[in-house]
């Protein structure tokens, strides 16, 4: 419903709550599809729980997903130096 309306802003912070969730419950394959949409949106996405950035890369990683892993990494520099 959120993307038939294109409210990006909506689907961006509806897909931050889920990422987290997902990582909470070890859930590589939603977050990693969850975590493409979500850098294809915004490739300077935040995340509420910064240490999520830690299990998604290496989820990426493991799945042999090198593009998602560095996406991953330069989204989270950059909101590490405040970008």
């Amino acid at each position: 419903m959120l993307r038939r309306r294109g409210d990006r802003a909506a689907l961006l912070a509806h897909g931050r709550q889920w990422l987290h969730q997902r990582v909470l419950e070890n859930d590589a394959r939603g977050a990693l599809a969850l975590l493409q949409e979500c850098l294809e949106l915004d490739p300077t996405l935040t995340l509420p729980d910064p240490a999520d950035w830690g299990p998604l890369i290496e989820a990426a990683e493991r799945a042999g997903l090198p593009r998602l892993a560095e996406a991953a990494r330069a989204a989270r520099a950059a909101a590490q130096s405040g970008v």
